[in-house]
């Protein structure tokens, strides 16, 4: 599936490969969890893949990294929320190395509706390939 998405800055064109959600039920107070993958076998530079969802996100809210591996190494990824409502974006600083397990990254705009990430910034040379774990 190809999207067009316009921005604040450029317009990005992305494919959606292998994404998968699961959301557990309510028991017995305790709350519900997502947890969800995020790849993409090419992703180009300054291009993002999101999930196939949007989940309700309050602000400050963390979302939790299982793990993130792309290749080559040498090139970098954000990690990041698009508002379902009017596409604004919220990114955080660039990982580098090929892989990140651990850690958390909150949204830093208002409550709402939003999809969770990936993209690469303008400094790549390269497309890479990305798988990202998440949960919250």
């Amino acid at each position: 599936m190809i999207n067009i998405v316009e921005d604040d800055h450029s317009i990005a064109v992305f494919t959606e490969e292998k994404d998968w959600a699961i959301e557990e039920e309510l028991i017995d107070g305790i709350s519900p969890f997502s947890t969800f993958s995020i790849s993409h076998s090419a992703l180009g530079v300054k291009k993002y893949v999101k999930s196939n969802k949007a989940f309700n996100i309050k602000k400050g809210k963390k979302i939790k990294i299982k793990s993130v591996k792309w290749s080559p190494s040498g090139q970098k990824i954000q990690l990041g929320f698009i508002n379902a409502t009017n596409g604004k974006q919220y990114w955080t600083r660039n990982y580098t190395g090929g892989s990140k397990t651990g850690g958390t990254f909150s949204l830093n705009g208002p409550s709402g509706k939003y999809y969770i990430a990936i993209r690469t910034p303008s400094t790549n040379s390269k497309s890479i390939n990305v798988k990202g774990q998440f949960e919250f």
